[in-house]
């Protein structure tokens, strides 16, 4: 796709930047011949999403390891299908747009569940792995997705040891339902009859040649992937890792890489009282060595609760609980007991923790905690012309609701991550929320960072984004085009002035969606009507099945499409079937079902997107 180049995707528009009297075709071959100087590999993708052969590698409850000798849901198949779309032109800001999660097979424990909303990539870990893989194959990315407990439906765990407690703990009165966590890393480009059935294309001539002949083309990334479900509970964040934030400090040398220095990724902690367990999410934090994915050994790691100058130490990790087979059995989760520390409880409470390790050079802080953060669930945001939206932001101390009165610092920044000067102070209620108004007054993309702190003097904001670390949201307002759809008549909205305003740019950025309806036929889009207002209902954004999938369609030019569309149904009678049914799904079509494709890696996700730069 090419709505994240710039140079060729007008974002403030939503228009394919088509040069004087340059037709879509023309537009197409310009895309192709300028694939490699742009930095693309995927002009012919679909955004599909998937969980290719992940499965079920264990659980724990309560901090303990679960009994899984022998449970059904032990290696049974994860399937989540969706399409990973970018926000914005930028292409730092993506999103996976999804219906439904699947762990285990139907006539035996299994679970299913709609997800509340799409989530967001954060996180994002440009030295994630220490070699120089090709195009984005070294960074990571953190997601999250909460699932309502009215959506989701959990069958026969009284038989498996592994899905009984996952049920138990739904019952709890804070259970507000399921959480999912993954980790998205090390990914690997140009795999088309390697890790799929696609046929291979060497170079973009070929893709091209296929693309004509109708032939899925789709020339997936390959992505692996960790992750982790647990209890979503009444006051975690819906779209950010919570509890304890730890930030990376001071690099320190690897054993395993002749002693070469690296930084470790964030972490989050969380501390489980009853069971005196502390939970490290790892997810996103140890650097990989290179394409083999085994993990760094920084040694030994200690475990500190920093509190009136005093320091703690709690636990110690050993390398064999961060390595690569314990990060993929546990999806990087790490459990220590620190029930030898009786006020731990208030030391972490009161305290700040930090992960060090030894070196030659003496004891090195990898990770050290943030004593305030805030976050706003809505990760990214679509506003129409002149919509109102309110953000929740939360403000959080220590990783719980805060003790004392905290602020919040709310900085905008431009479509660049750089700060506008704009900013506002908002004081939080006695549950640590604060409150938001945004109103889409102006057509273009921006972000805005949300940092707590306590006291009367406000921190100043940086000067840029820091996307792997900042929380942030990101606001798109779609083009104003009411006034264009208010002054059309329907004598006016004619076939020619339907596609050069609304369906050409489709038709260029999108060359796949020519393989299930030619946007440039009358005929076709006329078959198509009933299924056209179906798919781009402003209901339906949240869906995989949206369309078009870069969510880019604006209030006016959506009511001007489905008045073409009802103008066209009026005029013949209504067509049913398989061409009218098949459109939201066509676009998956070629990809083979997640249970039917070719062994690829052992546990993977594909990413039909544009490489991050």
């Amino acid at each position: 796709m090419s709505n994240n180049d710039p140079d060729h995707y007008d974002g403030i528009s939503a228009r394919a930047r088509l040069a004087p009297g340059e037709t879509v075709a023309s537009f197409r071959q310009r895309m192709i011949a300028s694939t490699a100087q742009r930095g693309d590999w995927n002009y012919f993708g679909t955004h599909v999403c998937a969980l290719e052969r992940a499965h079920v590698t264990g659980g724990a409850a309560g901090g303990a390891a679960a009994p899984h000798h022998g449970d059904p849901l032990l290696y049974a198949p994860v399937e989540l299908v969706g399409k990973l779309v970018d926000i914005d032109p930028t292409g730092l800001c993506s999103q996976i747009f999804f219906d439904e999660l699947s762990l285990g097979i139907p006539g035996r424990p299994h679970l299913h569940a709609r997800p509340r909303r799409r989530m967001s990539s954060r996180w994002l870990n440009f030295g994630r792995n220490l070699s120089r893989l090709p195009v984005a194959g070294g960074a990571s990315a953190a997601w999250q997705a909460v699932f309502p407990s009215t959506d989701v439906e959990i069958v026969r765990a009284g038989e498996s040891p592994l899905l009984a407690p996952l049920a138990d703990a739904l019952r709890n009165p804070r259970a507000r339902g399921l959480m999912l966590r993954l980790s998205t890393y090390r990914t690997q480009y140009f795999q088309n009859g390697l890790r799929n059935l696609l046929e291979p294309a060497a170079t973009l001539a070929d893709l091209q040649r296929l693309h004509e002949q109708g032939k899925p083309v789709s020339n997936p990334a390959y992505s692996l992937v960790v992750g982790a479900v647990g209890v979503w509970l009444d006051g975690d964040s819906e779209a950010v890792l919570g509890g304890h934030q730890l930030f990376a400090q001071s690099p320190a040398p690897v054993r395993n890489a002749l002693g070469r220095p690296a930084r470790a990724g964030r972490a989050a902690a969380e501390f489980h009282p009853d069971a005196k367990i502390l939970s490290l999410d790892f997810s996103n934090t140890v650097p990989e060595l290179d394409t083999d994915v085994e993990k760094a050994d920084f040694g030994p790691i200690t475990v500190s609760v920093t509190k009136d100058g005093n320091n703690t130490e709690i636990a110690r990790i050993e390398s064999s609980a961060y390595d690569r087979a314990a990060y993929e059995a546990r999806a990087g989760i790490v459990d220590i007991d620190i029930s030898a520390h009786p006020d731990v409880a208030s030391l972490l409470m009161e305290g700040a923790l930090s992960l060090s390790v030894d070196t030659p050079a003496g004891r090195t802080v990898l990770l050290a905690e943030q004593e305030f953060s805030a976050f706003c669930n809505d990760g990214n945001v679509y506003l129409d012309e002149n919509e109102p939206r309110t953000l929740v932001i939360q403000a959080r101390e220590h990783g719980e609701i805060p003790r004392r009165p905290l602020s919040v610092l709310v900085a905008w920044y431009d479509a660049g991550m750089s700060f506008t000067g704009e900013m506002s102070v908002l004081p939080t209620s006695a549950n640590g929320t604060a409150e938001l108004a945004i109103h889409g007054d102006e057509a273009g993309y921006r972000h805005v960072r949300f940092i707590a702190f306590a006291g009367d003097a406000a921190p100043a904001p940086p000067l840029g984004l820091r996307i792997g670390t900042d929380q942030f949201s990101s606001v798109r307002t779609l083009p104003f085009d009411d006034a264009l759809e208010a002054a059309t008549s329907d004598e006016a909205l004619t076939w020619e002035f339907v596609y050069s305003n609304i369906l050409a740019t489709y038709d260029a950025i999108a060359p796949r969606m020519s393989t299930i309806i030619d946007l440039s036929d009358v005929d076709a889009v006329r078959t198509f009507a009933r299924r056209l207002k179906e798919v781009t209902a402003a209901e339906l954004l949240e869906s995989r099945r949206y369309m078009p999938v870069t969510r880019d369609l604006s209030r006016g030019k959506r009511e001007l499409l489905r008045r073409f569309c009802d103008l066209a149904l009026a005029a013949s009678a209504p067509t049913d079937g398989l061409a009218a049914d098949g459109l939201d799904s066509a676009p998956d079509a070629p990809e083979p079902a997640a249970r039917e494709r070719l062994p690829g890696v052992s546990v993977g996700e594909s990413f039909d997107k544009r490489a991050l730069s």
